[in-house]
């Protein structure tokens, strides 16, 4: 877990680098002209990856914080609605973002946990 933490680190530095290489130069990434929904989805990906990045430092330090974790992420997304109807999308977009980058590892290690339950019960148990 601690590898794919630091991975996914690595790898949202290097959007963050790319993003404000952007704003430094206003009209491209290194000569490369974008255009907007480019950057909509860019920038939902980039804060996907940082609730997945927030998510998988936190397995590391609580391994079994799965559960709170994606009730965390569920509050999230509840209360980016209050972003919509504020009429504040670039919040909504980010909570949302984050709150699905919080749900997918932590769907995945409770779905891993739930399987090896499975797997030890039934070794657990003798065939009849």
């Amino acid at each position: 877990m601690a590898t794919v933490a630091g991975a996914l680190g690595l790898l949202w530095v290097a959007c963050r680098f790319y993003w404000h290489s952007y704003d430094l130069y206003k009209h491209s990434y290194w000569g490369l002209v974008r255009p907007g929904s480019v950057a909509v989805v860019f920038y939902l990906f980039w804060h996907l990856l940082t609730g997945a990045t927030i998510a998988t430092l936190t397995f590391v330090a609580f391994p079994k914080s799965a559960k709170v974790v994606l009730g965390i992420a569920a509050a999230l997304s509840l209360s980016s609605i209050l972003f919509v109807i504020g009429n504040r999308e670039r919040l909504a977009l980010t909570g949302i973002a984050w709150a699905i980058g919080l749900a997918i590892p932590s769907i995945v290690l409770i779905w891993l946990d739930a399987s090896e339950k499975k797997r030890q019960l039934r070794t657990a148990l003798p065939d009849a």
